[in-house]
């Protein structure tokens, strides 16, 4: 069962351990060894350090010809995917061109009643 700490307990001594008294500092206890059973040095085992491992710095050559070769590559994917694309048509540009500045219009509009209707507000509150 898991205990849950509150934040004083956490940073310090609980209510109940302040209490009871000062603390002192005890080492934690070592399981008891059975009396047949070898200790490390009697096993054999050698305790292993881990070492930690070092990367080896990327080497970068300044290779011409495999940079140009990635760089075709790009291009050629590139085009690729372009092939892919669906491309309006003339007419169809026009259309989509002609909807988009009704919308502007439109919005246009709005805005500029709602300044109008704002500004002759601001001047009967200001006036």
């Amino acid at each position: 069962m898991a205990v849950i700490k509150t934040t004083k307990e956490r940073k310090g001594r609980s209510a109940v351990q302040k209490a009871a008294g000062p603390q002192k500092n005890r080492k934690a206890k070592q399981p008891k060894k059975s009396p047949g059973a070898p200790g490390p040095k009697a096993s054999g085992l050698k305790a292993v350090r881990q070492e930690t491992v070092r990367r080896e710095p990327v080497k970068r050559h300044s290779n011409l010809k495999g940079r140009i070769t990635s760089v075709r590559q790009f291009f050629s994917g590139v085009w690729q995917e372009l092939k892919k694309v669906h491309w309006p048509t003339r007419r169809e540009v026009a259309i989509y061109t002609g909807v988009v500045l009704a919308v502007v219009t439109i919005v246009m509009i709005i805005i500029w009643i709602a300044d109008s209707i704002f500004s002759q507000l601001l001047r009967l509150i200001v006036a």
